[in-house]
């Protein structure tokens, strides 16, 4: 009453919405229009009492329960409308006075935050009332369990999705043993999951137990539960949809449904410290969020879309340019991720990493094959967005990283070119110090091979001449051998193993003449170089064989034997160390000169020292590809002598053939980049292999010339051999 007094005598009205405890008898001469049980809906006082302002009001007004006074009475809603009185009053006249009976509760403040939440939900069950308290308890009444799956007819929702909303895991797990419907969807399309998506993994796992079949539900914005998680940044809630089966491969806004079941929530459940939770806002699948290789290579395992884009129309390649993480972007690489797609602003990854000013990962990019000329929205190619105006070096190393390798200066019309790109300009970059010792034995190659060919000129044109392909050994220096046979494929215009009647190979080149020969192309074979490095150089020397097997047969197959190969005629060299002394053998694919001499004469040719068969190596007779390849690639145990011989790719045996084949005029040429580091057999680091890479992909830029020309003997048909059998076809 004082509060009402102060109130009155500031002038200032009470709110209509606030409930006020009020007596009977200020209503005795104002009329009823409305009445059920105990709430009635009173009009203004007739005529009203100017010095009364409530008079002029319509009032809905609840007698208190529970007392046997009939004087004490709740006013709960005030106002001058009729219309909106007698609205509110439907509302309120269902449902406040079942609440308090179920809930023996009847203060102001309980009938206060009852009537609030009856305002702005108009249309909201007694169930959705007690789901959005929790009041779990109240759900054992039978007038409240029947509308349990009552749907608001403003929003759709449930009292499931009210209760999921609030994050009231006990409330939630009571409606779920109650059976409540959970494949309800609301009016925006939206399934018990997407409410979920921002509550807790708590909530999800208690839907998880019952039903699933909503779990890929695209809503009418385009999104899954899993979407809506990543743009809530709620990390828990991804991980435990993931591994309640959420489809990582539907794309936002796809609009439509999906019933695949989880392909990594195993992967999750064991990697949960490897991902980068900040990146899951940006939406996309775990590989954008894995910062290990050992995550990435479980989730494409997985089927995991290696191509998917995030909110930000990036791929998880994008994302580990943008992180600088050379190893993720890598392990992507090496699975086949594509280099060219652009985000929302047309830029690829190679535009990204330019902008990122990250040396070695624009070297990976680059030698994995991303398009050095493609423009982004702004028309802008990766050259130029370097900033040579910064003067910094690793912007212009950068700026020779792309120069060397071929990328081009901007045409004429383009304008805001600066010093590294501008059409007329000059400026390079900064080149690495040259290597020693190249130069010289480059030229002494180049006058031999131009020798041999003035030579060739006058042999009978009409002889058939064959063609080698010689590839050396070294470990993981083969992908060395893959950059310069991509470099040449493109002179060519046609897959390289086509171009040639014979191919050798020694150790890693082996394993390449047999891949190829199989119909890989040299993309395929790099990716699985990359691949095979992580498995093969594990541990302590001698390696392991296990790993680099399973990748062999993966690759060759483990049923394909020499002689399924028509072309071309292999060449594989590897030592037998089963017997003393040792046989440097050629597994073949032809029968070879000797053989045919021995059948003709009905001889033998063996050897003059007597074998002695050995009994402590571990060795075997190969019986497929893979088989082979695992011999050439020295898994047995022979010496370090051996291996070291068997895979030396320059010296005599080089200046050899060359002056052999210098006298016959037959062309040849050999390329062999010079390297900044020696790089080991065994290594492992991307940074030094992408770095090997590069300096061949831009040696063999560098003599672009010699290539043409050998390009063009590759693609003529006049000085083509005529094998028994076609070209085989990928």
């Amino acid at each position: 009453m004082l509060n009402s007094f102060f109130r009155g005598l500031l002038g200032t009205e009470e709110s209509p919405t606030r409930v006020l405890e009020v007596r009977s008898d200020n209503y005795l001469s104002r009329p009823i229009h409305y009445r059920k049980d105990s709430m009635l809906l009173y009009g203004p006082k007739l005529p009203p009492d100017s010095k009364n302002p409530k008079d002029k009001y319509y009032e809905i007004v609840l007698h208190k329960p529970f007392t046997e006074s009939l004087h004490q009475m709740y006013s709960l809603f005030r106002t001058e409308s009729f219309e909106t009185a007698e609205e509110m009053f439907i509302v309120f006249k269902e449902r406040v006075p079942l609440y308090i009976k179920i809930s023996k509760e009847c203060t102001v403040t309980s009938l206060q935050r009852l009537c609030d939440l009856l305002s702005e939900h108009k249309s909201w069950s007694i169930a959705h009332v007690v789901a959005h308290f929790g009041q779990y308890e109240l759900f054992n009444n039978p007038e409240v369990q029947q509308s349990i799956d009552e749907v608001d007819s403003l929003t759709g929702a449930t009292p499931l999705m009210v209760a999921v909303k609030t994050g009231n895991v006990r409330m939630v797990q009571s409606l779920v043993s109650l059976q409540c419907s959970l494949d309800t969807v609301d009016n925006d399309g939206n399934t018990v999951f997407h409410y979920a998506a921002a509550s807790n993994k708590e909530i999800i796992n208690a839907l998880a137990t019952k039903n699933v079949s909503s779990l890929n539900v695209f809503n009418k914005q385009g999104y899954t539960p899993l979407h809506m998680a990543c743009l809530a940044n709620a990390p828990d809630c991804v991980r435990a949809l993931l591994l309640a089966g959420a489809d990582v491969n539907l794309t936002a806004a796809k609009r439509s449904t999906s019933s695949l079941p989880g392909i990594v929530g195993d992967v999750l459940q064991d990697n949960q410290p490897k991902l980068y939770q900040q990146d899951m806002k940006f939406g996309g699948t775990p590989l954008h969020w894995a910062i290990s290789r050992e995550v990435i290579e479980a989730l494409v395992d997985k089927n995991c879309d290696i191509n998917a884009l995030n909110f930000e129309g990036r791929t998880a390649l994008h994302v580990m340019v943008l992180r600088g993480r050379l190893e993720c972007a890598i392990a992507l690489l090496s699975r086949g991720a594509e280099l060219s797609i652009g985000d929302k602003e047309g830029n690829t990854p190679l535009h990204l990493a330019v902008k990122q000013s990250n040396t070695a990962m624009v070297q990976a990019l680059v030698v994995f094959g991303a398009d050095l000329e493609m423009v982004n929205n702004a028309g802008y190619t990766a050259r130029h967005l370097v900033p040579i105006e910064m003067s910094t070096s690793n912007y212009d190393k950068i700026l020779y990283i792309l120069h060397a390798v071929g990328a081009q200066r901007c045409p004429l019309e383009l304008g805001g070119c600066g010093a590294g790109c501008v059409a007329r300009g000059d400026y390079n970059g900064v080149p690495p110090p040259p290597v020693p010792g190249s130069a010289t034995r480059d030229t002494i190659s180049q006058m031999l091979s131009v020798a041999a060919m003035e030579r060739a000129a006058c042999l009978d044109s009409s002889q058939k001449q064959g063609r080698l392909l010689c590839l050396d050994g070294g470990g993981i220096r083969g992908l060395v051998l893959i950059q310069m046979l991509i470099d040449l494929e493109k002179a060519v215009g046609q897959p390289i193993i086509h171009c040639f009647d014979w191919v050798a190979g020694t150790s890693t080149g082996g394993i390449l003449a047999l891949a190829l020969s199989c119909g890989k192309t040299l993309r395929e074979c790099q990716r699985l170089y990359f691949r095979m490095k992580e498995y093969a150089f594990v541990g302590m020397r001698p390696y392991p064989s296990d790993a680099l097997e399973t990748i062999l047969k993966e690759c060759l197959g483990t049923e394909t034997v020499m002689a399924d190969i028509k072309h071309p005629k292999l060449m594989i060299l590897a030592v037998l160390a089963d017997r003393k002394p040792v046989d440097l053998h050629i597994f073949r694919n032809y029968q070879s000169a000797q053989e045919i001499l021995d059948q003709h004469n009905g001889t033998s040719s063996k050897g003059l020292i007597p074998v002695t068969k050995l009994k402590d190596i571990d060795v075997f007779k190969p019986e497929s590809l893979w088989d082979t390849a695992r011999l050439a690639m020295g898994l047995t145990a022979i010496g370090s002598l051996l291996v070291d011989q068997a895979t030396q790719s320059d010296g005599r045996i080089v200046e050899r053939a060359r002056a052999w084949c210098s006298q016959l005029g037959v062309p040849y040429y050999r390329f062999a980049p010079r390297m900044s580091r020696d790089v080991a057999m065994d290594e492992r680091i991307d940074e030094r292999l992408v770095v090997m890479l590069w300096e061949a992909q831009a040696y063999m830029r560098e003599h672009r010339d010699r290539i043409a020309e050998l390009a063009a003997i590759l693609t003529d048909p006049d000085k083509r051999f005529s094998p028994s059998e076609p070209p085989h076809k990928e």
